[in-house]
């Protein structure tokens, strides 16, 4: 993977160094650009394995890549253009000794790497998908979903319903701007901060937690309807349709006609079949800690939940863990204390995980408050992937940089989509290992 990401990096500089010569200043900008995000995502890939000097030589031959270019726009001279020749030439030296190095380094060190196990982390790519600026304006993004080639999310603070179709931004359901409670046409209906949103994906039924509302909404065929809870009306009581009631309603997830919610002021688990509209509770035996049988178990401000291979797995957001209900009980899967710490089951931390989605055997947590993506294996081992501190920088994964990550979800390729809240964008994360 680190030969194939040198042979970016060398294509990107040669792009800059091409457009320095011509004085194309507006390519050379773009191809600096790409080239800076390539050696950020290099860098990523050979830090955990690979001897620190070399890195430090890596990043300070291409800081002095990087000025070298610049002066070839200041003092566009035959020596500016020569040192810049000169110190290409040094970096590329220096990356030729890095692959071969690596290599090395790994056949001493990392025999497992040549087999079909990579012990690799996974590194990937940042990139912004949607920010808001100008009349492209979201606020507060808090979930996401994806259906085909749409990406669903939540527009909360706005208090609608919006999509990304390709290049195109598409307003969905709700009126921006305008809290309240109304079914109607998708475009004249009214939601009070909506969060949650799943689809299903036999036939794009959209479901949203109509939070501040304390119901549960659903957008099919240009319509929007209430199948469970009533806004006027906060509770945990049981029953059909409207007659149920919800206390802010975050995360939900379906599986075949079974739609699962984290009631997360009531520090429940509800259940609605779609059909019916039953609502029934899963868990809910008030706020706490405890693991154990569904009549016996707590949790505290559950945020996001997923249904994968039988199981419920839930971002138990005030308890700092992720737990899965299996069988009827509930067990910590991941998570210790409230804290920013990698490792296994017991010595894990996040804080305030808002987000989750299980996809091919893996849990990718929004560890929200930590602003990092976090993924977690079925044995509870747990490995930042993405964020670093509280910023905006789109870059290689450790690197980059989020506020408040909130939704996550991830399309049949594994591009991982994100709502990044406090940022009010949408971002998207390409595997690179």
């Amino acid at each position: 993977m680190a030969a194939m990401q040198i042979r970016q990096c060398l294509i990107s500089l040669t792009d800059a160094q091409k457009s320095s010569y011509e004085g194309q200043k507006t390519l050379f900008f773009e191809s600096l650009r790409e080239c800076h995000l390539e050696f950020q995502i290099l860098i990523e890939l050979i830090k955990p394995r690979f001897p620190g000097f070399m890195v430090d030589i890596t990043e300070q031959s291409y800081k002095e890549v990087l000025s070298s270019f610049k002066d070839v726009f200041v003092n566009n001279s035959e020596k500016a253009l020569q040192s810049s020749q000169t110190k290409i030439k040094h970096l590329i030296d220096t990356l030729q000794e890095v692959l071969k190095q690596t290599s090395t380094y790994q056949l001493q060190n990392d025999p497992l790497e040549i087999t079909n196990e990579p012990r690799s982390p996974l590194i990937y790519r940042v990139s912004t998908l949607l920010k808001s600026s100008g009349d492209e304006t979201i606020n507060q993004p808090s979930d996401i979903c994806i259906f085909q080639n749409w990406i669903y999310f939540t527009d909360t603070e706005n208090h609608v319903i919006r999509a990304i179709q390709g290049q195109s931004h598409i307003l969905i359901a709700g009126i921006p701007g305008r809290s309240g409670h109304k079914d109607a046409r998708a475009d004249r209906a009214e939601f009070f901060y909506p969060m949650g949103i799943t689809v299903d994906p036999t036939n794009g039924d959209l479901y949203v937690s109509d939070t501040f509302n304390c119901c549960i909404r659903k957008i099919s065929n240009g319509l929007v309807t209430t199948i469970a809870g009533h806004p006027k009306r906060r509770g945990n009581r049981d029953g059909i349709g409207k007659l149920a009631n919800f206390d802010k309603p975050c995360g939900l997830c379906i599986n075949d006609s079974d739609l699962y919610i984290c009631d997360t002021y009531n520090n429940a688990i509800r259940v609605v079949h779609t059909e019916s509209l039953i609502v029934s509770t899963i868990i809910m035996n008030g706020s706490g800690d405890n693991d154990g049988t569904s009549n016996h178990c707590k949790i505290h401000y559950p945020y996001d939940l997923d249904y994968y291979d039988g199981d419920l797995y839930i971002a138990d957001s005030s308890n700092h863990k992720i737990k899965r209900f299996s069988t009827n009980y509930l067990e910590t899967l991941c998570g210790s204390i409230q804290g920013d710490r990698d490792g296994s089951s017991e010595e894990a931390q996040f804080c305030d995980p808002w987000g989750l989605k299980v996809f091919n055997g893996l849990i990718y947590v929004c560890d929200t408050w930590n602003h990092k993506l976090k993924v977690v294996d079925m044995q509870g081992n747990c490995s930042t992937i993405a964020g670093s501190t509280q910023g905006y920088h789109d870059s290689g994964g450790l690197s980059c940089q989020f506020f408040n990550p909130q939704g996550i979800d991830i399309n049949e390729f594994g591009i991982i989509y994100v709502a990044d809240r406090t940022n009010n964008s949408i971002r998207t994360l390409s595997r690179l290992t």
